[in-house]
Protein backbone atom coordinates (compact mmCIF):
# COMPACT_ATOMS: atom_id res chain seq x y z
CA UNK A 1 0.00 0.00 0.00
CA UNK A 2 2.68 2.06 0.79
CA UNK A 3 4.65 1.86 -2.45
CA UNK A 4 1.25 2.21 -4.23
CA UNK A 5 0.81 5.43 -2.26
CA UNK A 6 4.02 6.53 -2.90
CA UNK A 7 3.88 5.88 -6.96
CA UNK A 8 0.47 7.74 -7.39
CA UNK A 9 1.95 10.41 -5.18
CA UNK A 10 5.03 10.50 -7.99
CA UNK A 11 2.50 10.70 -10.84
CA UNK A 12 0.38 13.71 -9.73
CA UNK A 13 3.97 15.59 -8.80
CA UNK A 14 5.08 15.04 -13.18
CA UNK A 15 1.62 15.76 -13.81
CA UNK A 16 1.49 18.93 -12.21
CA UNK A 17 5.19 19.91 -13.52
CA UNK A 18 3.46 19.08 -17.20
CA UNK A 19 0.82 21.20 -16.63
CA UNK A 20 3.09 24.06 -15.45
CA UNK A 21 5.20 23.44 -18.10
CA UNK A 22 2.22 24.23 -20.45
CA UNK A 23 1.20 26.71 -19.31
CA UNK A 24 4.64 28.26 -19.61
CA UNK A 25 5.22 27.28 -23.12
CA UNK A 26 1.36 28.63 -23.76
CA UNK A 27 2.37 32.10 -22.07
CA UNK A 28 5.31 32.22 -24.46
CA UNK A 29 4.07 31.10 -27.66
CA UNK A 30 1.02 33.83 -27.18
CA UNK A 31 3.59 36.82 -26.78
CA UNK A 32 5.24 35.54 -29.92
CA UNK A 33 2.39 35.28 -31.62
CA UNK A 34 0.53 38.96 -30.70
CA UNK A 35 2.99 40.68 -32.67
CA UNK A 36 1.67 38.08 -36.18
CA UNK A 37 -1.78 38.03 -35.34
CA UNK A 38 -1.45 41.93 -35.31
CA UNK A 39 0.68 41.86 -38.60
CA UNK A 40 -2.37 39.81 -40.11
CA UNK A 41 -5.11 42.22 -39.17
CA UNK A 42 -3.43 44.99 -41.13
CA UNK A 43 -2.83 42.95 -43.77
CA UNK A 44 -6.33 41.81 -44.43
CA UNK A 45 -8.04 44.76 -43.31
CA UNK A 46 -7.06 45.77 -47.44
CA UNK A 47 -8.84 42.81 -48.60
CA UNK A 48 -12.37 43.62 -49.08
CA UNK A 49 -14.62 40.70 -47.94
CA UNK A 50 -12.21 38.86 -46.12
CA UNK A 51 -13.82 37.93 -43.17
CA UNK A 52 -17.22 37.39 -44.76
CA UNK A 53 -15.60 35.04 -47.30
CA UNK A 54 -13.71 33.34 -44.51
CA UNK A 55 -16.41 32.73 -42.34
CA UNK A 56 -18.57 31.54 -45.24
CA UNK A 57 -16.43 28.63 -45.36
CA UNK A 58 -17.26 26.95 -41.91
CA UNK A 59 -20.00 24.82 -41.00
CA UNK A 60 -21.66 26.41 -38.57
CA UNK A 61 -21.90 29.94 -40.60
CA UNK A 62 -23.44 28.03 -43.67
CA UNK A 63 -25.88 26.75 -41.58
CA UNK A 64 -26.94 29.95 -40.03
CA UNK A 65 -26.44 32.04 -43.23
CA UNK A 66 -29.26 33.88 -44.45
CA UNK A 67 -28.70 36.39 -47.79
CA UNK A 68 -30.26 39.24 -45.13
CA UNK A 69 -26.41 38.92 -43.40
CA UNK A 70 -24.69 40.16 -46.23
CA UNK A 71 -25.40 43.73 -45.36
CA UNK A 72 -23.76 43.86 -42.31
CA UNK A 73 -21.23 41.16 -42.91
CA UNK A 74 -19.63 43.84 -45.98
CA UNK A 75 -18.78 45.83 -43.28
CA UNK A 76 -17.17 42.85 -40.89
CA UNK A 77 -13.10 44.20 -40.67
CA UNK A 78 -11.85 41.82 -37.92
CA UNK A 79 -12.45 39.30 -36.07
CA UNK A 80 -11.13 38.25 -33.13
CA UNK A 81 -10.84 35.17 -30.47
CA UNK A 82 -8.83 35.03 -27.48
CA UNK A 83 -6.17 32.82 -26.22
CA UNK A 84 -7.79 30.72 -24.34
CA UNK A 85 -10.94 30.46 -26.36
CA UNK A 86 -13.55 32.08 -24.23
CA UNK A 87 -14.28 35.48 -25.83
CA UNK A 88 -14.99 36.64 -29.55
CA UNK A 89 -15.20 39.83 -30.60
CA UNK A 90 -16.46 41.34 -34.23
CA UNK A 91 -15.50 44.79 -35.02
CA UNK A 92 -17.65 46.70 -38.31
CA UNK A 93 -17.21 50.23 -39.82
CA UNK A 94 -19.21 52.46 -38.83
CA UNK A 95 -21.13 52.20 -42.09
CA UNK A 96 -22.42 49.29 -41.41
CA UNK A 97 -26.33 49.95 -42.52
CA UNK A 98 -27.65 47.40 -40.08
CA UNK A 99 -26.85 48.29 -36.19
CA UNK A 100 -24.96 50.89 -34.49
CA UNK A 101 -22.51 48.59 -32.66
CA UNK A 102 -19.23 48.98 -33.73
CA UNK A 103 -18.52 45.67 -31.67
CA UNK A 104 -20.48 42.76 -30.84
CA UNK A 105 -18.58 40.15 -28.49
CA UNK A 106 -19.66 36.64 -26.63
CA UNK A 107 -17.94 35.82 -23.57
CA UNK A 108 -17.97 32.52 -21.74
CA UNK A 109 -16.41 31.93 -18.12
CA UNK A 110 -17.01 29.35 -15.02
CA UNK A 111 -18.30 30.42 -12.07
CA UNK A 112 -18.49 28.42 -9.18
CA UNK A 113 -22.16 27.38 -8.00
CA UNK A 114 -22.32 28.15 -4.16
CA UNK A 115 -25.87 26.21 -4.50
CA UNK A 116 -24.36 22.96 -5.87
CA UNK A 117 -23.06 20.66 -4.15
CA UNK A 118 -19.28 20.61 -4.05
CA UNK A 119 -19.03 23.85 -5.59
CA UNK A 120 -19.48 22.89 -8.96
CA UNK A 121 -19.05 25.18 -11.73
CA UNK A 122 -21.27 26.57 -14.17
CA UNK A 123 -20.96 27.96 -17.39
CA UNK A 124 -22.20 32.14 -17.66
CA UNK A 125 -22.37 33.41 -20.87
CA UNK A 126 -22.63 37.29 -21.95
CA UNK A 127 -23.31 38.47 -24.96
CA UNK A 128 -23.34 42.26 -26.30
CA UNK A 129 -26.66 43.75 -27.07
CA UNK A 130 -27.58 45.13 -30.64
CA UNK A 131 -28.59 47.95 -31.07
CA UNK A 132 -30.59 48.09 -34.68
CA UNK A 133 -30.81 50.76 -37.05
CA UNK A 134 -34.09 51.84 -38.23
CA UNK A 135 -33.12 51.12 -42.15
CA UNK A 136 -34.53 48.30 -43.86
CA UNK A 137 -31.15 46.06 -43.50
CA UNK A 138 -31.46 46.79 -39.83
CA UNK A 139 -34.80 45.64 -39.23
CA UNK A 140 -35.03 42.53 -41.64
CA UNK A 141 -31.71 41.22 -39.88
CA UNK A 142 -33.47 42.11 -36.53
CA UNK A 143 -36.68 39.59 -37.34
CA UNK A 144 -33.95 36.96 -38.51
CA UNK A 145 -32.14 37.36 -35.05
CA UNK A 146 -35.09 37.26 -32.95
CA UNK A 147 -35.99 34.09 -34.12
CA UNK A 148 -32.62 32.24 -32.51
CA UNK A 149 -30.77 29.39 -33.46
CA UNK A 150 -32.93 26.29 -33.40
CA UNK A 151 -35.88 28.06 -33.32
CA UNK A 152 -37.54 26.81 -36.13
CA UNK A 153 -37.49 30.01 -38.56
CA UNK A 154 -35.22 31.60 -40.55
CA UNK A 155 -31.55 32.24 -38.72
CA UNK A 156 -28.87 34.59 -39.29
CA UNK A 157 -25.18 34.37 -38.31
CA UNK A 158 -25.94 36.91 -35.85
CA UNK A 159 -28.02 34.53 -34.06
CA UNK A 160 -24.85 33.54 -32.08
CA UNK A 161 -25.26 37.07 -30.51
CA UNK A 162 -28.84 35.63 -28.76
CA UNK A 163 -29.14 34.32 -25.24
CA UNK A 164 -30.10 30.92 -26.73
CA UNK A 165 -26.95 30.81 -28.59
CA UNK A 166 -25.56 29.17 -25.41
CA UNK A 167 -26.67 25.73 -27.32
CA UNK A 168 -24.27 26.04 -30.33
CA UNK A 169 -20.57 25.82 -30.46
CA UNK A 170 -19.98 28.90 -31.28
CA UNK A 171 -16.32 30.00 -29.35
CA UNK A 172 -15.08 26.70 -30.99
CA UNK A 173 -16.39 27.79 -34.24
CA UNK A 174 -15.31 31.17 -34.21
CA UNK A 175 -11.40 29.74 -33.08
CA UNK A 176 -11.64 27.64 -36.39
CA UNK A 177 -12.30 30.57 -38.60
CA UNK A 178 -9.74 32.96 -36.42
CA UNK A 179 -6.89 30.18 -36.60
CA UNK A 180 -7.28 29.49 -39.97
CA UNK A 181 -8.82 32.47 -41.56
CA UNK A 182 -6.50 33.07 -44.65
CA UNK A 183 -7.06 29.51 -45.45
CA UNK A 184 -10.24 29.46 -45.25
CA UNK A 185 -10.23 32.56 -47.74
CA UNK A 186 -8.23 31.11 -50.27
CA UNK A 187 -10.62 27.97 -50.51
CA UNK A 188 -13.40 30.41 -50.78
CA UNK A 189 -11.79 31.90 -53.72
CA UNK A 190 -10.73 28.48 -55.20
CA UNK A 191 -14.78 27.59 -54.67
CA UNK A 192 -16.18 30.89 -55.82
CA UNK A 193 -18.55 31.19 -52.89
CA UNK A 194 -21.30 33.33 -53.60
CA UNK A 195 -21.77 36.18 -50.13
CA UNK A 196 -23.78 38.49 -52.64
CA UNK A 197 -27.04 38.85 -50.49
CA UNK A 198 -30.31 40.89 -50.23
CA UNK A 199 -28.18 44.47 -50.59
CA UNK A 200 -28.73 47.70 -52.41
CA UNK A 201 -25.57 49.92 -53.05
CA UNK A 202 -27.56 52.62 -54.06
CA UNK A 203 -29.39 53.18 -50.17
CA UNK A 204 -26.53 50.53 -48.23
CA UNK A 205 -26.26 53.78 -45.78
CA UNK A 206 -29.59 55.27 -45.38
CA UNK A 207 -31.64 54.93 -42.39
CA UNK A 208 -35.55 54.43 -43.01
CA UNK A 209 -37.74 55.88 -40.34
CA UNK A 210 -39.71 53.18 -38.61
CA UNK A 211 -43.14 54.94 -39.34
CA UNK A 212 -44.45 55.10 -42.37
CA UNK A 213 -44.48 58.85 -44.59
CA UNK A 214 -47.96 59.41 -44.46
CA UNK A 215 -49.45 61.02 -46.91
CA UNK A 216 -49.91 64.48 -48.24
CA UNK A 217 -53.06 65.88 -47.48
Amino acid sequence: AAAAAAAAAAASAVENELQARITELQASFAVRRGPLLEQRRRAVERIPGFWEKALMMHPLVQELYSDKDHAALRHLTDLRVDDDGASLTMAFSEENPCFANRELWFRVREVEDDDEEGGEARTEVEISAIEWKPTRQGRALMLLHGNGPGGGGPTSVFSIFHPDAIALPVLESMKEVYDNPVELYEKSKAEEVEVDGDDDDDDDGEEEEEEDDEDDD
